[in-house]
């Protein structure tokens, strides 16, 4: 009995506690995660460009001045590396048409047909920088990289084009909520001339005009006359801004009128110390286009106003490749216009031409007119514009 009870209570009780303590060892630690509910609590890492909302909408904390700045830091960074990604050039040049395409929210328009529309009245105008003070605006600074093709930009996405990167209409959007503050805030001086300058030359890049035509009014008008320190523009700036704004009222607004009005206005408000001219956009080889501009006014810009006012289409191709790569998207503005009206003129001058010679006029590939709704026929190196009656 004494050694049944020793062995009931004593030895096997530990060879039981020692099993366990071996099996505890080989058997892996049970791991249980965190519950579902507390993983609904938790919110996930938000987006720098998305921390702050439109001041237009009650938002605040972005009229800090040192959370502007530190905000159009990180849109610098942010869009230097999208630039950066793209690989440049033609795929950078696409990602910008498609937001442009698809910041309007509708689908792309049909191309028009060459033929002579029955109304070709321009756009109506808006009014002159001097006497609207907008302020809605946009911000800038470096400029953005420029696209190195130097064909015609068509605004129809090709069905080999790349998808919108989200990251593109992110930094617009935050872009927007800058200009925003800085507009509430009323700030001047070197860092909102900065700004301002880095974002009209992005929203020029994406074709919004939205943007960059109360922003560019606003860093004309406003800004540059500002007596903070640091606010007024210097000349290499004055000169390429005012040449965007005068492009802009010949291209996209089609009031040439307006844009040689506005010539002669923009040599009135030069920086002090710079040359000015007095020769007119309109004129001949003593305008501005033929050398009588002065220091602060560039030659190709008044050439192109000339040469839309003379419908020159050979000149206007011509200037447009010459033109920086803002500039030309500015251009790009009025390139259906001039297209249509050297087919016009084509139309009523030859009965047939040479199928090069057409492509040089409409700055186009034949296949591409045709595309865009071109009712001529070709035939072989031919296109026939009018068929002659037959006698009878």
């Amino acid at each position: 009995m004494a050694s049944i009870y020793h062995y009931g209570y004593d030895e096997q009780p530990l060879s039981l506690i020692s099993t366990q303590m071996m099996a505890a060892q080989t058997r892996p630690p049970y791991k249980r995660g965190p519950s579902s509910a507390w993983n609904r609590l938790n919110q996930p890492p938000a987006d720098p460009l998305e921390q702050y909302g439109f001041p237009s909408k009650g938002e605040t904390k972005l009229n800090d001045f040192r959370a502007q700045e530190k905000y159009f830091a990180k849109i610098q960074e942010r869009y230097m590396k999208f630039c950066g990604s793209t690989g440049g050039g033609d795929a950078l040049e696409k990602a910008f048409d498609q937001l442009s395409l698809s910041s309007s929210g509708l689908p792309p328009q049909p191309p028009q047909s060459p033929a002579p529309p029955k109304n070709t009245s321009p756009t109506t105008p808006l009014d002159s920088p001097q006497t609207t003070r907008t302020t809605n605006t946009h911000p800038s600074s470096p400029k953005p990289p420029l696209s190195s093709s130097s064909s015609p930009t068509t605004s129809s996405p090709s069905s080999t084009a790349p998808p919108l990167n989200a990251e593109l209409p992110l930094l617009f959007t935050a872009m927007r909520k800058l200009r925003e503050s800085l507009v509430a805030t009323g700030r001047a001086g070197a860092f909102a001339r900065r700004a301002y300058c880095f974002l009209i030359r992005a929203a020029i890049l994406a074709h919004a005009w939205e943007a960059y035509h109360p922003a560019l009014l606003h860093l004309l008008n406003t800004i540059h006359s500002s007596p903070v320190p640091g606010s007024a523009l210097s000349a290499p700036e004055w000169r390429e801004f005012a040449a965007y704004r005068v492009l802009d009222a010949a291209c996209r607004e089609g009031d040439l009128a307006l844009a040689v009005e506005l010539w002669g206005r923009m040599a009135v408000g030069a920086p002090a110390g710079v040359g000015v001219g007095v020769g007119s956009v309109a004129g001949g080889a003593g305008g501005a286009a033929g050398g009588g501009g002065g220091g602060v006014r560039d030659r190709r810009i008044g050439a192109v106003v000339r040469a839309l006012i003379r419908g020159d289409w050979h000149g206007f191709w011509r200037l447009r490749r010459a033109v920086d790569g803002y500039q030309r998207r500015v251009m790009d503005f009025a390139e259906e216009k001039v297209r249509l009206h050297a087919m016009k003129c084509l139309g009523m001058a030859y009965n047939q031409a040479e199928r090069r010679f057409v492509e040089r006029c409409a700055e186009e590939e034949w296949a591409e007119l045709v595309r865009r709704g071109c009712g001529w026929e070709c035939e072989g190196e031919w296109v026939m514009i009018k068929k002659r009656k037959a006698k009878g």
